[in-house]
């Protein structure tokens, strides 16, 4: 088996789905913006000697519009291919008013609001997609005579999904794990990690370790090999450690806007450009502040327009 980097531009950024071809057969990890598969994938298979027809599937790793949104131009471009996601994210996919409730505006509801031109990118560059099959947990998948396992890696999304090549001991992780920030084309720091769901990503970060791959594959990193590996996995449980730490100390005893959290949380970590956009750095800091509250050391009050935390009496 090959696997093939495809990478192209993403605004500032740099986003990389992978072909894995075995026997003639494709198989796609990711599948950009509405357009990446005609701008950019489907002509880099071209020049390797592919065909759409030899497209056999493209998984989807979660419901961010750079990784889904190009399977909405498969059945027209690629009509055989089986399109692939977690059961769990699959809603967000297919629903453009679910995928906005849950996550492309889920800060909303809290009182922070994305702004209207991220909200007409976002509508632009995703579509409500048909999915053809789902998956539920660690599932193995053919291409040619060999085959790959899609593992569950949940915190970024709640089903975000993973390619797991044993024979390679390689594993591709798209967004499932994000180092201390997600990076510009050059390298620096743009925003930050945009995991949402604390427990999850860190038992993710410990299925991966557990795995030892010898490569990691991302979407927006690059590829780490051999030692790399275990130090971005170090690099991102250490910031998400320090994160928690800060978001607890920023929490005081008077009840505190979740919009007033987060900048002050920004302004105490992160190499990122300040101030870095509320719904960004929010998704991480909502699940830190969630868990705290599930430990008892801070509660919330809303009034229906905005969210406040405030720490526990004696904490």
């Amino acid at each position: 088996m090959e696997i093939v980097p495809i990478t192209f531009r993403l605004g500032q950024r740099v986003s990389t789905v992978f072909a894995f071809i075995s026997d003639g057969h494709v198989g796609l990890f990711d599948a950009g913006c509405r357009g990446d598969m005609e701008n950019h994938i489907l002509p880099e298979l071209g020049r390797l000697g592919y065909s759409p027809d030899t497209i056999d599937w493209v998984v989807a790793s979660h419901p961010d519009v750079d990784h889904f949104g190009g399977l909405a131009d498969l059945t027209r471009l690629a009509p055989l291919a089986k399109r692939i996601a977690h059961v769990l994210d699959a809603p967000l996919m297919e629903h453009v008013d679910t995928f906005f409730q849950e996550r492309g505006d889920e800060l909303a509801a809290l009182g922070c609001p994305e702004t209207d031109d991220a909200k007409a990118w976002l509508v632009d560059n995703g579509a409500a997609v048909v999915l053809t099959q789902t998956v539920d947990g660690n599932t193995p998948l053919a291409i040619g005579s060999s085959e790959v396992v899609l593992l569950h890696l949940p915190g970024h999304s709640r089903g975000h999904l993973g390619v797991w090549v044993e024979h390679l001991r390689t594993l591709a992780i798209s967004d499932a794990i994000l180092g201390d920030s997600v990076p510009f084309a050059d390298g620096t720091p743009s925003f930050p990690p945009t995991y949402r769901f604390v427990d999850d990503y860190l038992a993710t970060i410990d299925t991966v370790a557990d795995l030892a791959p010898e490569t990691l594959l991302t979407a927006h990193y690059g590829e780490f090999h051999g030692s790399d590996v275990a130090k971005f996995l170090q690099l991102s449980a250490s910031f998400a450690d320090a994160l928690e730490e800060t978001c607890e100390q920023v929490v005081g005893g008077e009840p505190m806007p979740i919009a007033d959290i987060i900048r002050a949380v920004d302004d105490a970590i992160g190499q990122w450009p300040k101030p870095t956009a509320l719904t960004a750095l929010g998704q991480p800091v909502i699940g830190h502040l969630e868990r705290l509250e599930a430990e008892g050391l801070i509660t919330r009050s809303g009034d229906g327009v905005t969210t406040s935390w405030k720490k526990e009496s004696g904490m």
